[in-house]
């Protein structure tokens, strides 16, 4: 192994950004668009479901007071 004596050069140290994407900005809005529609759309399936399960318990609840198993 042979040294160079006299190089006092420092070595560059390659520093990687993890919060930084290494792509174009084309693909970046892309990629942001995608996630944000998914994000929409799971925000819609869960007032959907939520809908749903309001409109379930009036129904039980309409029942119940037709049956005569609850007052109003």
């Amino acid at each position: 192994m042979e040294r160079h004596v006299g190089t006092a050069d420092p070595e560059e140290e390659i520093v990687h950004d993890p919060f930084t994407l290494d792509i174009d900005i084309v693909s970046a809005i892309c990629f942001i668009q995608r996630n944000e529609r998914g994000r929409q759309g799971r925000y819609r399936i869960m007032l959907i479901l939520k809908n749903l399960k309001q409109k379930k318990l009036e129904n039980e609840m309409n029942r119940k007071i037709r049956e005569g198993l609850i007052k109003e």
